[in-house]
């Protein structure tokens, strides 16, 4: 397995760890980084590639699903298996990925448990693992500084401009959403036993209850 592949591979391991899941397959099989390929599996009006984009089809019963990382991406994650995010552009590297790497394994975990998941779900979820795997990164690097983190994730980014009305509305609704519940983890420590129990019972509500439980949160 190269560097990319490790990496990919630890961030899933991390990922499922917190959430205390096993995961359905590894995530390094499933990447595609060829946009040639990319152009042809999708849809002829999907609009401009992205640099990370989770590929999707099913027919009821059976579910084929790629993750597409570009090329650029996959060299920021060889780089990242050996350091800490030490910039901007490794922070918005390191985003994409978690992003990407937390849909599939939603994704493909819902799949094998026959449980329903949204768009917005996988959104909510990634927005919410981009923050606690930086987080917990640069505290392993003795370097976080998760105000700063949390300003720059959900005050200071902004949408693609190649999105659609319901696009753009699904990410800044996820994003509300997961800017309340990080702001429980702005604290400079490690997860603990605690903070894993609440992320593995909000992990398993569906959609509806995750909300509620969101809103009904006092910081």
């Amino acid at each position: 397995m190269d560097a990319s592949g490790a990496f990919l591979g630890e961030l899933q391991a991390r990922l499922a760890h917190w959430y205390e899941i096993e995961p359905p397959c590894p995530i390094a099989p499933f990447v595609l980084s060829d946009r040639t390929l990319l152009a042809r599996l999708l849809p002829a009006d999907a609009g401009p590639a992205r640099r990370e984009q989770l590929l999707v089809a099913g027919d009821g019963e059976r579910l084929a699903v790629s993750l597409f990382l570009d090329a650029e991406l996959l060299r920021a994650a060889e780089a990242l298996a050996r350091r800490a995010p030490a910039h901007d552009a490794d922070l918005d590297a390191l985003w994409l990925l978690v992003e990407g790497v937390s849909h599939f394994l939603h994704l493909t975990w819902r799949a094998t448990t026959r449980r329903p998941v949204s768009a917005l779900e996988l959104e909510l979820h990634g927005e919410i693992d981009k923050f606690l795997y930086a987080r917990e990164r640069l505290l392993e690097a003795g370097a976080a500084d998760a105000v700063a983190l949390y300003r720059k994730l959900f005050e200071d980014s902004a949408l693609l401009p190649e999105l659609d009305a319901a696009e753009a509305e699904r990410y800044l609704t996820a994003s509300r959403y997961a800017a309340r519940f990080c702001r429980r983890y702005l604290a400079p420590r490690p997860l603990g036993a605690a903070a894993l129990r609440e992320l593995r019972r909000f992990y398993r509500l569906p959609l509806r209850a995750k909300m509620r439980h969101i809103d009904g949160l006092r910081h």
